[in-house]
């Protein structure tokens, strides 16, 4: 039997639209049955992608530029969204957030635990969904001698230095950074 090839290629800049989304958050879109998993995309919206990898099964796009874009996609709040590796659904409303939530729970039953027939109730949600990590772990490091501090780059050791706040960890945390580098 020969090896039916990907039918797209690595750099290959492709219109898709986005039919779902994984557990991580990042929206897939399919050519000719072959998916692409493509971080910031939602489902209902078509975009621009470029190819980054193929594998054999499936591969993996970058977001260039949204052409119809989803009524539940928002303007992130950080300033640093997108460099940072913290955050992976802030350009998704916070309802579609819930309901993700909910369809992984209900994707697990399904799947794996094969119970299809065990309820899951609507995702529990907060009043306000920031400021709610008590937690942190800062990485500290040196950028031309001088201390710097942040959090990483997505998928890298690279600090992003140029964040003053984070909307997801409480409002003590900040001040704890910022007093360290002092």
């Amino acid at each position: 039997m020969a090896k039916q090839a990907a039918p797209v290629k690595k750099n290959q800049t492709i219109t898709l639209t986005f039919e779902d989304l994984t557990h991580e958050g990042n929206g897939v879109g399919k050519v000719n049955g072959y998916p692409l998993f493509v971080p910031h995309g939602l489902p209902g919206e078509e975009a621009v992608v470029k190819v980054v990898k193929v594998n054999k099964n499936f591969g993996f796009g970058k977001l260039l530029e949204v052409n119809q874009a989803s009524d539940d996609r928002v303007e992130p709040p950080c300033d640093v969204y997108y460099k940072c590796g913290g955050c992976q659904l802030q350009h998704m409303s916070y309802d579609m957030q819930l309901e993700m939530k909910r369809n992984q729970v209900k994707n697990v039953m399904r799947k794996i635990a094969h119970m299809e027939e065990v309820p899951v109730h609507s995702t529990l949600g907060m009043n306000d969904p920031w400021r709610y990590r008590n937690k942190i772990q800062i990485p500290v490091g040196k950028k031309n001698g001088e201390l710097i501090t942040g959090f990483y780059q997505k998928r890298s050791h690279h600090i992003i230095d140029d964040m003053d706040t984070c909307v997801i960890q409480d409002d003590s945390n900040d001040r704890l950074v910022e007093a360290v580098l002092c």
